[in-house]
């Protein structure tokens, strides 16, 4: 194309030249038809050049779209006048050619000028489009715990890029662009090389859980006496694990279509049938403790706790979670034996908390008698503990719980032996009974008695066990045996 330009411009330059000088190239009887025929070309040139732009979708300048048109009018009056008047047919042609070549440079600077453009555009998306790549592996890092800051070099790069960009500098602009991509793509195989890392840790890891899971699941199915075929699936599955090489292999063993699913669903339905009948025995123990508190007119709230947590089991159970009801089974077991100490413990400490009540009520009446104020005031701290101590073994669901009850009953008992010391050796009390007779006569009468119940000690029992058979019955010891010392509700000393 630039050579065909060339050509034309050098045409007009030599017919311009031509005038100048005077010299007529088309003075001669083809000399319009010579003249026509640049000029047409001149026009087919432009034309050319402007069907270019309109074929790329482009909009013709309105300087070059002008300036054509202008040149046009020229040429068809050229065209009109080379057989009548060939001198002034030369004049508008080669207004005309001039014209034309104006159009064509300018044409020629919008083309120059779209390309830069194009090759902005294309830079700008292909920046955008890394940097949309590079937020998507900045997340991937970040959640990952990589630090992003192994993406500075990169931000550099995109930096000058855009840059370059704005200064036209197209060719730096494409280099900082490359060198961008290249460190994202690193960054990324970075990313990709931990990923593959902690994928083999956690294989790793998954792998020998599942072993631990399989060698404690066949130690349970022996102990439980699960069926041999069972264990013997169940070994087999593990020995697949322990010979697998691969995450592959791993994944082939442990997958949901693999012959291990099926293996643990036979071992977790025969444990949940084992369940079941654990549940039954459970709730049958139950029963035998429920019957001991209500024959002692004990409300236990570890009982009800108890129960519930069978009603638990039991549904566990029925949904087939597994894991889950073994979990409740060893919760229920625990409390079962903890609240047999319960049941069989607590009516010893009850029958002593009651001796203890008695005893405090009448001190109280014997301190309201001598207006001891004091001692009114200790009683109520005791009876204070004698409750606490009671609302401890109604709630208790363990030894430790009785044993807490029993301290807590040590300390009423040490309370209200003070007391009755210092009612007893009231020297108020004993003046007013020498000066009534009355009081003598009593006096007379129990004297004995009185001496001996003051000396009496409030000491905290031993612990007790009553032992439930299997039909449910209780062999209880008598107060003696569990180590309380009587409380004398010793009246004559008042």
């Amino acid at each position: 194309m630039e050579k065909i330009i060339l050509a034309v411009l050098f045409t007009s330059s030599l017919l311009a030249s031509s005038a100048l000088i005077n010299v007529d190239v088309f003075a001669t009887d083809g000399g319009s038809s010579a003249l026509e025929l640049i000029l047409n070309q001149s026009k087919a040139e432009a034309d050319r050049n402007i069907a270019n732009l309109q074929n790329a979708s482009l909009t013709v300048p309105e300087a070059a779209n002008s300036t054509y048109h202008n040149g046009l009018a020229e040429y068809k009056t050229a065209i009109s006048l080379v057989n009548t008047d060939l001198q002034g047919a030369k004049t508008h042609a080669f207004k005309a050619m001039d014209l034309f070549t104006n159009t064509i440079q300018l044409i020629r600077q919008q083309n120059s000028t779209s390309s830069d453009a194009n090759q902005t555009a294309v830079l700008v998306q292909s920046i955008t489009d890394s940097q949309n790549n590079s937020a998507q592996i900045r997340a991937l890092a970040q959640a990952n715990g990589v630090s992003t800051s192994i993406f500075g070099d990169y931000d550099t790069a995109i930096n000058a890029a855009n840059i370059a960009i704005a200064n036209g500098d197209f060719q730096s602009a494409t280099q900082q662009l490359s060198i961008a991509q290249n460190l994202l793509d690193k960054i990324y195989q970075q990313l990709q090389n931990r990923a593959q890392a902690n994928l083999d840790s956690r294989t790793n890891q998954f792998l020998n859980n599942t072993e631990a899971t399989l060698s404690r699941m066949i130690e349970n199915a022996k102990s439980i006496g699960l069926s041999q075929s069972t264990i013997d699936a169940l070994q087999s599955e593990l020995d697949k694990l322990q010979s697998a090489n691969t995450t592959s292999e791993i994944i082939d063993t442990t997958n949901e279509s693999s012959q291990l699913q099926d293996t643990t669903d036979q071992y977790n339905n025969q444990r949940l049938a084992n369940f079941d009948k654990e549940s039954s025995h459970i709730q049958q123990e139950i029963n035998v403790l429920q019957g001991v508190a209500d024959k002692n007119s004990l409300q236990l709230t570890g009982l009800a706790q108890l129960s519930q947590t069978l009603d638990d089991l039991k549904q566990k159970i029925s949904n087939g979670q597994t894991e889950d009801a073994a979990s409740e089974l060893e919760q229920e077991d625990f409390l079962l034996t903890g609240m047999n100490d319960v049941v069989n413990g607590a009516p010893f400490i009850v029958q002593d908390i009651n001796a203890a009540r008695n005893m405090s009520q009448t001190l109280q009446n014997k301190a309201q008698t001598q207006n001891d104020s004091d001692s009114l005031n200790n009683i109520d701290q005791a009876n204070q503990l004698l409750d606490n101590a009671y609302s401890t073994v109604l709630s208790a669901t363990s030894s430790d719980d009785l044993k807490s009850a029993r301290d807590t009953l040590a300390q009423a008992q040490d309370i209200l032996n003070s007391v009755k010391d210092v009612l007893n050796n009231n020297p108020n009390l004993q003046s007013s009974n020498q000066t009534n007779g009355t009081e003598s006569n009593q006096t007379n009468g129990t004297e004995s008695s009185s001496t001996n119940s003051s000396s009496t000690n409030l000491n905290p029992p031993s612990e007790n066990s009553t032992n439930l058979n299997e039909s449910g019955n209780n062999s209880t010891n008598s107060s003696d045996q569990s180590g309380s010392t009587p409380i004398n509700d010793d009246n004559s000393t008042g």
